[in-house]
């Protein structure tokens, strides 16, 4: 038969747990400030896109490492690619 812990046991358990708890929460937010950081180094990006700016467009985007930056990279690849194959340019 098993016998529950007892609250002794439970509590050396759980030793520690707030310290990891609060890195945790730091390192979380540090995460956080991180990634909105790099969403508005590529919103920077995403402007000169929209203004019809694609050489200034990349140029921002070929800056960082993000995933952000990377889709940013694709749009203007594919805009390139879809904008050459227009005949009445």
């Amino acid at each position: 038969m098993v016998t529950p812990p007892t609250t002794a046991e439970c509590r050396s358990q759980h030793v520690g747990t707030e310290r990891f708890a609060s890195q945790s929460t730091t390192t979380m937010s540090e995460s956080y400030n991180q990634v909105v950081d790099l969403i508005q180094k590529a919103t920077v990006g995403f402007d000169h896109l929209f203004s019809d700016e694609i050489e200034d467009a990349k140029s921002v985007f070929q800056r960082d490492d993000s995933s952000f930056h990377f889709l940013g990279l694709g749009v203007c690849s594919f805009l390139e690619a879809s904008l050459g194959m227009e005949v009445r340019l």
